[in-house]
């Protein structure tokens, strides 16, 4: 099979702190899923702008389906006002709490490369996002050279307080608080309650049959809104963190400059995932015998604590982190100790990475089609290799498996190609996804594919 590729990205210049991106991804699947075909061709056009010392700061994306369902996602990503003080900084605006001063952010005011905040890892699966962005949209904010996608958390609507570490005070403080809860819209799931549920290439299908007796029907769904104002968006969040860094003082030795960082938050806020209020009804028309569902989502809020034991050895280039969570609900459906450790190293002209995440017990599946804690049943292993050929060619490959009775695995490739400097970027990506029926990653495997992503940034 042969699939020409003509990729091309047009950028408008930006002046001052502005940047603009623009990105076209022509793309090969397995196989049809739903009403989506095996080609598409995705175009990306993100606007930033990035964030000073004192003033605005903003970035947004807008992504469009040119084939299938020809379907448009956008969001703003972040927008806010910073400002740097004497005593500490201000935030106020749409970001996450672990993108102010206690974490490290790049120019543009989005979160640095970060093992233990990534979207796959122990501490971000507790947050609001949504994986199907992960796996189906170009990189929003992921190392160039990097297998993997890695979506943004999704930001907090609210105010942000950032005292960092002095003669008085030996550690880094921040405290955020929200009055909203705004939970992420990932690929399109149309619910009907006359025709069979409809999903986007990424969205996550829900059961369309029930057994009913000895009688297999088909099931359809009525989302009850009446009151998502009230339950799912007025719902306050609050997080407050601390940093704890040291340099060792060993003047000799493997310890030689080693460096040890803390990092504890607290948090209360909706999980990321609604659970789903239902009650079912039959109806009798004269085509057909269905059950029709009606839904309820709500998110109930919980409190979760996470802790961060980082150690960075730069005699052996070496990068060691532990995390730890766990999380009470509201719900009674708590989350249960988690603990992830990983490595980063860099050997043999590699740059590796590689983690284990453990959760004590299945917390099972709590979504309506964007299940972010199923992850956990029970362990993840994530592994990802590195190779930088030269300035221009970069190589990666990397892997994430379920490693449980109802095992999965997700293999990822990208082959990256910046010709002029680093404004000009082409990565070709090939994936494949395999698994049990009912495994999180196996429930993709028609969206195996080849990629070539062109893309092109100006500042």
């Amino acid at each position: 099979m042969i699939l020409l590729l003509a990729p091309c990205a047009i950028v408008q210049k930006a002046e001052g702190n502005w940047a603009i991106q623009g990105a076209i991804e022509p793309t090969l699947y397995a196989a049809p899923r739903g009403s989506e075909g095996t080609q598409q061709v995705m175009g990306l056009l993100q606007i930033q702008r990035n964030r000073p010392e004192n003033g605005f700061f903003f970035a947004a994306h807008l992504q469009a389906e040119t084939l299938g369902s020809q379907n448009l996602n956008g969001d703003l990503n972040r927008i806010g006002y910073h400002s740097k003080e004497s005593w500490g900084e201000v935030t106020v605006g749409r970001i996450h709490p672990w993108e102010t001063g206690v974490q490290s952010v790049d120019p543009s005011g989005l979160p640095l490369w970060n093992p233990s905040y990534r979207a796959w890892s122990l501490h971000g699966q507790t947050q609001a996002q949504n994986l199907g962005l992960e796996l189906g949209f170009p990189n929003l904010n992921a190392p160039p050279e990097s297998a993997f996608r890695n979506p943004i958390l999704a930001g907090w609507l609210g105010a942000h307080v950032w005292i960092p570490e002095g003669p008085s005070i030996p550690i880094d403080f921040s405290a955020s608080a929200s009055p909203f809860f705004l939970p992420t819209i990932g690929s399109q799931v149309r619910f009907s309650e006359s025709q069979a549920t409809q999903i986007g290439r990424f969205g996550r299908s829900p059961p369309n049959t029930v057994q009913v007796g000895d009688a297999l029907l088909p099931l359809y769904y009525r989302i009850n809104s009446e009151n998502l104002i009230q339950e799912v968006v007025l719902q306050p969040q609050f997080m407050i963190q601390a940093r704890v860094r040291s340099q060792n003082s060993a003047e000799e030795g493997w310890l030689e400059k080693a460096q040890w960082d803390s990092h504890f938050w607290i948090s209360r806020a909706p999980q990321p995932d609604p659970v789903a209020d239902a009650e079912g009804t039959i109806r009798v028309s004269e085509s057909e015998i269905a059950a029709v569902a009606e839904v309820t989502p709500a998110f109930p809020q919980r409190w979760t604590f996470g802790l961060s034991e980082r150690v960075r050895i730069p005699t052996w280039n070496v990068d060691l982190h532990l995390d730890m969570n766990a999380a009470l609900s509201s719900s009674g459906k708590n989350l249960p100790p988690g603990a992830q450790i990983g490595l980063q190293a860099q050997a043999l002209g590699l740059n590796w990475y590689f983690s284990y995440l453990y959760r004590a017990n299945p917390s099972g599946s709590t979504s309506m089609g964007t299940p972010t804690e199923s992850l956990f049943e029970n362990s993840l292993f994530q592994a990802e290799i590195r190779k930088t050929f030269s300035e221009r060619w970069h190589f990666s490959f990397g892997s994430q498996a379920h490693l449980h009775e109802n095992s999965s695995l997700w293999l990822a490739s990208a082959l990256t190609y910046t010709p002029i400097a680093s404004a000009l970027r082409l990565q070709l990506t090939g994936d494949v996804f395999a698994g049990g029926i009912g495994s999180y990653f196996g429930e993709w495997r028609a969206n195996d594919r080849v990629a070539l992503v062109a893309s092109y940034n100006w500042e």
